[in-house]
């Protein structure tokens, strides 16, 4: 290939790796799992994939405080994973669930303790459901309970949860605190997770519902009609991201978005039981390096005469 050839190569590789940069979020690598991927027993590898929030000094500063304003709703007589889950979710719930809506922006650039503090001391502070899901986090991690935060994307909207692990039961369940969601069961008596909970409410089976009626928690049968099961957990279009980290800051260093655009690495993980192939990733990367290689051509021939 002679060198005109070649630069009308490279700019027409230059103008379509622009392109793609421009609409990058549809040529992005989605990490695809499985059920049994997701949902299998969580030993030491699995809690360090879902912690990685709380490694850092000052996390762990954060969450020895979050421990000590737990004791104000978690005595020490509570012993399981699952007690404790259920009253982090209750009390949040209870005290600033009333206050769902769109939080200022100063307030969502705080982190999880001092948005919870903030709220408990200002009535005026709103909370929407990413913030809920990163305080159960906080406190859950606290007590060593490892959670992960899923947002459910659907018709262009989305909505996060958390699952917390029950090393009692070896197993994952389904926890909502922007709706109260404590901890669902169906009609084998089985603990629920996001997956299988929307599969009861698919299949039009009985799910009990642990919740508060008249200051204690019982069990009631869940009427699946509500608005907010409809809008988020029913219906073939919703797609699941289980993220390993939450914490934008550290998400969005440059170094982290370069490693994202270039290799097969994603900071969640895409639920799909029948994952597709990537071809527009593997296109994007197929993109770059005929770019890089022809640069390198075009760079060589010139140095080279």
């Amino acid at each position: 290939m002679n060198n005109s050839k070649a630069l009308i190569l490279w700019f027409a590789f230059t103008l379509l790796n622009m392109a793609v940069f421009v609409f990058r979020d549809h040529f992005q690598y989605h990490p695809y799992r499985s059920y049994a991927t997701l949902y299998g027993q969580c030993k030491s590898d699995c809690k360090d994939l879902w912690i990685k929030d709380y490694t850092t000094k000052e996390k762990t500063e954060e969450l020895i405080a979050a421990k000590a304003i737990s004791t104000a709703f978690i005595d020490d007589s509570v012993r399981t994973a699952f007690s404790k889950i259920v009253l982090i979710t209750d009390h949040l719930y209870q005290k600033l669930g009333s206050r769902s809506g769109l939080p200022e922006e100063k307030f969502r650039q705080l982190g999880s303790l001092e948005q919870y503090v903030s709220g408990m001391a200002n009535q005026k502070d709103s909370f929407w459901c990413g913030i809920y899901t990163g305080m159960v986090a906080m406190f859950a991690s606290s007590h060593d309970i490892v959670t992960r935060q899923v947002e459910i994307k659907k018709d262009g909207e989305s909505h996060m949860v958390v699952e917390a692990y029950l090393p009692e039961e070896n197993k994952w369940i389904l926890t909502d605190p922007t709706f109260g969601l404590l901890g669902m069961k169906n009609k084998n008596n089985e603990w629920l997770n996001l997956q299988t909970f929307r599969k009861a409410l698919e299949g039009g089976g009985e799910i009990r519902l642990l919740s508060r009626v008249q200051g204690q928690l019982q069990y009631a049968l869940l009427d699946p009609t509500q608005p907010f099961l409809q809008k988020f957990y029913l219906g073939k279009s919703a797609v699941d991201y289980y993220y390993h980290s939450t914490v934008l800051r550290e998400v969005y260093q440059p170094i982290k978005k370069m490693q994202r655009y270039l290799l097969p690495v994603s900071w969640y993980d895409h639920y799909s039981e029948n994952p597709p192939f990537q071809f527009w990733f593997y296109l994007k990367i197929t993109l770059v390096f005929s770019w890089l290689f022809l640069s390198i051509v075009l760079l060589v021939r010139k140095f080279s005469k």
